[in-house]
């Protein structure tokens, strides 16, 4: 009989994915991380920089460390038109420590030595009065401060504002070439215009070019405020009131209503030049920050967006945003506005701006587990734009590119949001490249151990899918899993997931059973984890833990199922599974006995885990357990592994006598292998197998019911089991089988006839064996099965010739004829 084929053989296993626990509440970093982040998570941490004193960014070749020659594409800078030269004024200005200590604006203060200003269009004043401070910068040689103390006398600060008609004393404030970009479109323009403005008029055209720029952004809901509001007006009304007992209703309104008229007069445009005149309406709104709801500071983030900042404003607009994410009842906010868009449309690479981006994907990460928003992250590109942030970060590491600390923590955060994105999305991440940029990452960050633990849960999603275990096989993923096996063998979360992954993709793909078989120690450090996981569960078990484990979702015992599946899967290759067992030996002499003792060893760890489990407690590793030996021992008996048959079946017997069905399923396969020995035959009969025998026959289950027949066939290939199987009703059992359960059934069809072909092989009179009553119902039976043109009619039976019911009944016909001339 051809065990391949009639399904008695080899099978492969299944298993749930290792479960992770849904936490409502969202953490930044989880409880496992070993890479401490000194990251600010406080509000009071959150600062405005003025726009005109941040830093350029420094030239590719500094930024990456690396020689100009390794970069020769790099284009020169270019040289940005010089504006007139405006007469240097020189300010003192103050550190503050937080956002709430910005300094006041000097307000009606003049000076009779200043040149005369027109509204809208003059450089900045010189203020009066002397500022006193423990700490003074130049503002020719030295960067402007990016923070104020809060002054409660006398506070100074120069006046940044669009001047009232009323009002002709207003500053505006100098623009120098650093505010433009020459790639930029229409800057040309605005420069020109700059230059030769002298009137409110001219001011008025650059706002409606820049309005007429920025004018398809998306609107949000308009404010019960008047729209019609000066932009100083907003401004003036917003700083009058209460910072310390935040009106949210009003704040909101102010806000909304600063946005429309941001809007309207084209600051919201990517080419607006007047960045001290942004300056101060940042330097407003984040006077809120401290003491604002989550809705204040969602709205002061989404103005600085609109705003276009830059720099480590950027960072600080992340950090507002993260955290009005950190809770579930804000997703809500996202929902109402175009700040999705403005957010990632801010946001740079890991490579550039790090700090940002890892309060960015820790926001990202926390609204991608709200289903509603991930899907609007999805519509808008955001797993493209996580995979071209993988892709640089992974390019520069192969070059060599030293790179900031905080990138690897920005890294931890993208892999996180990626593991959401996941779940909804997994036929994606393969023709964005996402999957496959995991792979190089997790190969070429292989020591980071919290970034493996991340890549790990998310390629334990994607490995279900046949499209995504090829590509896990192509990335050459085996080798990284085993080299992960070595370096992290405590960590349950990462073997685990590593093990569930690689028993997925072995179970799908035979070039993958080859490939690791051949990969070098890859056995042996399985069996080593096998083992290892084997003396943690035992002590689990009597330190009673394992259910506290068991709610973490990396018990012990689950680690050992996902551990076993690999070796299963593998072993499903027959020629695989025949060097596996030493039954064909192509290896070298200590090759050959190293398999050997590999093999064996892990034969006996089987057996010390089933020891100790029950199936009532313990399905999943009981069936795990007996599915590896079922494998193993489906080889021939001859090999090296069957001086271990004996104990194996010993091991079986406390099983035999349960009612659990799908352990006995896996118990009666393991036992067809072992009984085509003589030795086990005999043990089988001496435990008194052959009463559990007779009642797996009566099973209602058709695979028990098919497995307790195969097993019949192997025992009475012996005359002791022939003449004990004359005294028992099993012989019944078989008849009244195939008279009410064969029909479509051929294959079970097939093992009745083999048994009963079996049990009359020695009977001078088969009438007689099988006595007066059995044999004309078993030739009655015969008769109605072998009728082709009642299960395969003539008119239809060229379609079904060649399918595979057809050709169980063809196999079954040609037992079910010989046995059917012999009775005749």
């Amino acid at each position: 009989m051809d065990r391949r084929r009639d399904g008695t053989g080899m099978r492969t296993l299944a298993t749930e994915r290792p479960f992770t626990p849904f936490n409502a509440q969202r953490h930044f970093f989880g409880p496992r991380l070993t890479l401490k982040s000194p990251l600010l998570t406080s509000l009071r941490h959150v600062r405005f920089f003025e726009i005109d004193a941040l830093p350029n960014l420094p030239s590719m070749p500094s930024l990456f460390q690396k020689t100009p020659t390794s970069l020769p594409n790099i284009t020169p800078r270019t040289k940005l038109c010089k504006l007139p030269a405006i007469r240097k004024t020189h300010h003192c200005k103050q550190l503050f420590s937080s956002l709430d200590n910005l300094l006041e604006e000097l307000e009606n203060q003049k000076d009779d030595s200043s040149i005369p200003s027109h509204p809208y269009c003059a450089p900045k004043c010189r203020s009066r009065g002397s500022l006193t401070s423990s700490r003074s910068l130049d503002a020719e040689t030295g960067p402007r401060s990016c923070t104020l103390p809060r002054s409660a006398g006398n506070p100074s600060s120069e006046i940044l504002s669009i001047s009232h008609p009323d009002n002709p004393t207003a500053m505006e404030p100098d623009y120098s070439a650093e505010d433009f970009d020459p790639a930029m479109p229409n800057q040309e323009c605005f420069i020109k215009r700059i230059q030769d403005v002298t009137d409110l008029a001219s001011f008025d055209n650059c706002i409606n070019e820049a309005r007429a720029l920025g004018s398809n952004q998306t609107s949000i809901t308009s404010p019960r405020v008047d729209s019609l509001l000066s932009l100083e007006k907003i401004l003036s009304e917003l700083k009058s009131l209460d910072h310390e007992n935040i009106d949210e209703i009003k704040t909101l309104e102010l806000f909304s209503a600063l946005y429309l008229r941001l809007k309207e007069e084209g600051l919201t445009s990517r080419y607006c030049p007047h960045s001290k005149l942004k300056s101060k309406v940042l330097r407003n709104i984040y006077s809120f920050v401290e003491n604002g709801t989550d809705p204040v500071l969602l709205e002061i983030a989404h103005i600085s967006l609109a705003l276009k900042v830059k720099g480590p404003n950027v960072s600080s607009v992340c950090k507002l945003i993260f955290k009005v994410t950190r809770s579930a009842k804000n997703d809500e906010l996202f929902l109402h506005s175009d700040i999705l868009d403005l957010f990632i449309e801010s946001l740079t690479t890991p490579l550039e701006d790090p700090e940002a981006l890892i309060y960015a994907y820790g926001a990202l990460k926390f609204l991608t587990m709200n289903p509603t928003l991930l899907q609007s992250l999805l519509d808008r590109g955001v797993l493209q734009l996580m995979v071209l942030h993988l892709k640089l970060v992974n390019t520069a590491h192969e070059d060599g590119i030293q790179m900031q600390e905080q990138t690897s923590h920005a890294i931890f955060q993208l892999t996180g949001t990626l593991r959401h994105v996941a779940d909804a999305a997994a036929h994606l991440f393969v023709s964005t490249g996402a999957l496959q940029e995991l792979c190089v990452t997790l190969r070429l960050f292989s020591g980071d151990i919290d970034l493996v633990a991340n890549i790990a849960r998310t390629i334990s999603i994607l490995s279900v899918r046949k499209d995504c275990a090829s590509v896990l096989l192509e990335y050459g993923m085996l080798p990284t899993f085993i080299e992960l096996f070595n370096k992290f063998p405590g960590r349950s979360d990462i073997v685990i997931r590593l093990a569930y992954s690689l028993g997925n993709i072995l179970e799908c793909s035979s070039v993958a059973r080859f490939q690791l078989f051949e990969e070098p120690n890859a056995f042996k450090v399985l069996i080593g984890l096998i083992a290892s996981y084997m003396q943690r569960d035992f002590k689990e078990t009597q330190a009673n833990i394992l259910r506290e484990n068991k709610q973490n979702g990396d018990s012990s015992q689950d680690v050992m199922v996902k551990l076993v599946r690999v070796i299963v899967n593998m072993a499903t290759e027959p020629d695989v599974g025949s060097r596996l067992v030493c039954e064909v030996n192509d290896f070298d002499e200590a090759t050959y006995y190293d398999r050997k003792d590999e093999c064996l060893e892990f034969i006996h760890i089987l057996l010390a885990i089933l020891n100790q489990k029950s199936p009532s407690e313990n399905e999943e590793i009981v069936v795990a357990i007996l599915t590896a030996l079922n494998n193993l021992t489906f080889y021939s008996i001859d090999g090296p592994l069957s001086k271990t048959y004996l104990d194996i079946a010993q091991g079986l017997s406390s099983l035999i006598r349960s009612n659990h069905v799908r352990c006995l399923i896996e118990v009666t396969r393991v036992l067809g292998n072992l009984t085509r020995c003589h030795h086990v035959r005999q043990l089988f009969l001496d435990i008194g197998g052959l009463a559990e025998l007779t009642r797996w026959l009566s099973s209602t289950n058709d695979e028990l019911l098919y497995n307790a027949t195969g097993l019949l066939v192997n025992l009475l290939a012996s005359q002791e089991s022939r003449l004990l199987l004359k005294e028992s009703d099993n012989i019944d059992k078989l008849v009244l089988i195939l008279e009410r359960r064969c029909e479509n059934n051929w294959n079970l069809a097939t093992l009745i006839c083999q048994a009963l072909w079996n049990f009359a092989s020695d009977a001078s009179d088969i009438h007689s064996a099988f006595g007066p009553d059995k044999t004309p119902r078993i030739l009655s039976a015969l008769m109605y099965l072998l009728d082709e043109d009642k299960f395969f009619p003539s008119d239809v039976r060229e379609g079904v010739v060649q399918m595979e019911d057809y050709q169980n009944w063809d196999c079954f016909a040609e037992i079910a004829a010989n046995l059917l001339e012999k009775l005749e």
